[in-house]
């Protein structure tokens, strides 16, 4: 551990490989977890300002990244050489910062519950005493280091922290001393109702309901339910409601979503744009062939892309186990 850590500041092992003609510095943090940088264009993809949502995404991240492969490990930039990194080493994962973006808690509430999340994580018996490094702590508490691209001082970073922490302490969800941290069973209470709040088994099929796409509706019916989820779509829900309010109703009592495109429609957009608002995880899927005609902003996620409605459902089944099933940390 003699480096600094390019992203927390750190300690970590950091070691050097080339993938073609780039070089690439690959670090393994204690804070951070394990990730590779192409360091000269580091400036170009990650700002200092952007380290301070990567900072506490990979801390929050890295054990859901290690349940799918002991070797795993993010490459933070662009999908650039990503493709060439990814045919030796399969088991990599690009991280942008749209990716960072989308996954950062919106408000204070959404941060107090990823925290106690996170501590509830650390704490091995009831009353644990956690005991956290500095870089630990700030990025748990989503601590900006930088202004303006600007290193802010210590004060400035402990401020951060007693803004959160004493709201916290004063509604008697963790005890603070320093870094040391007790959750308290008012914290694990409300983890506990969270967590009930998002075991819901429930997935939404975001899909047009034309004849021509039922093939495909019971296609991915099935992966869903092979997964060990419920499938629920529109057209087979009974109800008295108006369609949109029942519709988006639907999207927040899922777990996630699935969106298949294959024929670009307004509605399904429309649909997966609200859950992704929301922070719902959205799974996109689409015939092989199709995805060039997808709007820009869809055509840059990793989608299913399919032959055969058997595919679909194999591949939709194992990108949910893979993705979906993977994350027990966040709320």
């Amino acid at each position: 551990m003699g480096e600094d850590c390019v992203i927390c500041g750190g300690k970590a092992h950091k070691s050097s490989t080339f993938f073609g003609n780039y070089c690439y510095d690959f670090y393994e943090c204690t804070t951070c977890g394990r990730f590779m940088v192409d360091h000269f264009l580091l400036e170009r993809f990650i700002r200092k300002a952007d380290k301070d949502i990567f900072a506490p995404f990979l801390y929050y991240n890295k054990e859901v990244l290690s349940t799918t492969d002991n070797r795993a490990f993010y490459v933070l930039g662009s999908s650039e050489n990503f493709e060439r990194i990814q045919k030796e080493c399969p088991w990599a994962s690009l991280l942008t910062k749209e990716d960072v973006d989308k996954w950062y808690p919106k408000g204070f509430d959404e941060k107090v519950n990823r925290i106690l999340a996170a501590l509830k994580q650390l704490s091995d018996y009831d009353g644990r005493k956690i005991q956290l490094s500095n870089e630990q702590i700030r990025s748990i508490f989503f601590v900006k280091r930088y202004l303006n691209e600007n290193l802010l001082s210590i004060d400035d970073c402990n401020a951060q922290i007693d803004h959160i922490s004493k709201s916290m302490v004063e509604q008697k969800l963790i005890e603070k001393s320093n870094n040391d941290i007790v959750l308290l069973p008012a914290g694990s209470k409300r983890i506990d109702e969270l967590q009930k709040i998002n075991n819901s088994t429930q997935v939404f099929i975001a899909i047009p309901f034309n004849d021509k796409a039922e093939e495909r509706r019971n296609a991915i019916k099935q992966g869903i339910d092979d997964a060990g989820y419920t499938p629920r779509i529109m057209n087979e829900i009974e109800h008295n409601k108006q369609i949109v309010p029942k519709i988006l109703d639907e999207i927040r009592k899922s777990k996630f979503v699935v969106a298949e495109i294959t024929e670009p429609n307004l509605g399904v957009y429309y649909e997966a744009g609200y859950a992704t608002g929301i922070g719902k995880e959205v799974i996109y899927s689409c015939k092989d062939g199709e995805h060039k005609n997808a709007h820009f902003d869809i055509s840059q996620y990793n989608m299913i892309l399919w032959k055969t409605p058997v595919e679909l459902t194999t591949n939709l089944c194992k990108r949910i186990k893979e993705t979906v099933d993977a994350k027990k940390l966040n709320p």
